[in-house]
């Protein structure tokens, strides 16, 4: 994940959309019983939006983990998407990943090309140094939203699994609102908890990008969801609720888990657009620098030499 300095389409569609509709859904149920929606005022949607916004923050740290930006390959093997696409012919022919690579070459001093590891390595590191060069010519607002809308896609796919697993706890509270499930809930809530603070804990001290922090923060992510489904199922024992409420939920709960699955596919295909996106703009703009630069160098090695006279 690229990280910006300042607040643009990345905060917008990754953090603020998701941490909303994630706050949506888990008010659902409640607003369909009759408890009321957010009020419209000024000042508590100032307050909601902020709110979302923090949601959003935690919902991208634990996205993150769940949905790696990496993917498969032909071969099976986990990669980039920027990676992928310097050895798939069908989106850059031979003759564009060849201009690419003397590019990257003149610009960042680094093999792309090649069946070297290095080559390999050095494509995740040119990647992102060519987004720094957008950026830095003024030429990124295409990447940018690409960036925010692979975001707010994966964002809104793990909401989405999120809320099936919160409202699937509202339908068992409907139907089975016995002492020993509920007792048996209330353990699982306790131990998730805890489980889920001790695995933060851990995953704190370790070194970043290890493979024992990726592990734990994925035992983190089920442990998430199981927190959801008895959150759910303790929310819905507090009163009754209409059996058109239930009727309700029972469709709602599937159809998120629909609404997840099509998320995570335009998640990847944005994804590849947003790599694609970069390889192509900046091999256009560093060869248009190129080429001034060459006229430049033409004019003033054709333009008469100065002379000072005392």
């Amino acid at each position: 994940m690229f990280m910006s300095e300042k607040f643009n389409f990345y905060d917008i569609y990754g953090y603020l959309l998701p941490g909303l509709l994630l706050l949506g859904l888990c008010w659902l149920p409640f607003g369909m019983e009759g408890q009321g929606w957010p009020s419209q005022e000024v000042s508590k949607a100032l307050l909601l939006l902020f709110a979302g916004y923090i949601a959003g923050q935690l919902l991208q740290s634990y996205a993150l983990v769940a949905v790696p930006s990496n993917v498969r390959d032909a071969k099976g093997l986990l990669r980039s998407p920027s990676s992928i696409l310097l050895d798939d012919d069908s989106k850059f022919d031979k003759s564009f990943k060849t201009l690419l690579a003397n590019e990257a070459r003149e610009a960042f001093g680094l093999e792309v090309l090649g069946p070297s590891e290095q080559a390999e390595k050095n494509r995740d590191v040119v990647v992102m140094q060519a987004r720094a060069y957008l950026i830095r010519k003024k030429a990124a607002s295409y990447v940018e939203q690409f960036e925010g809308l692979y975001a707010m896609l994966r964002g809104l796919g793990c909401d989405f699994f999120f809320g099936a697993a919160y409202l699937l706890g509202w339908i068992l509270s409907f139907h089975w609102k016995t002492k020993c499930l509920g007792f048996s809930l209330g353990l699982v809530l306790i131990i998730a908890c805890a489980g889920t603070l001790v695995l933060s804990t851990l995953s704190y001290f370790l070194r970043a990008d290890s493979k024992k922090e990726r592990s734990l923060d994925q035992w983190g992510v089920a442990l998430i969801l199981v927190l959801a489904l008895c959150l759910g199922y303790f929310f819905g024992t507090w009163k009754p609720a209409p059996d058109n409420i239930v009727l309700f939920l029972c469709i709602a709960a599937p159809l998120a888990i629909i609404a997840g699955f099509r998320c995570m596919r335009g998640y990847r295909k944005y994804a590849q657009s947003f790599a694609e996106t970069i390889w192509r703009d900046f091999l256009a703009l560093h060869r248009e620098a190129d080429k001034v630069a060459a006229k430049r160098g033409a004019s003033s090695a054709s333009s008469p030499a100065l002379t000072v006279q005392e």
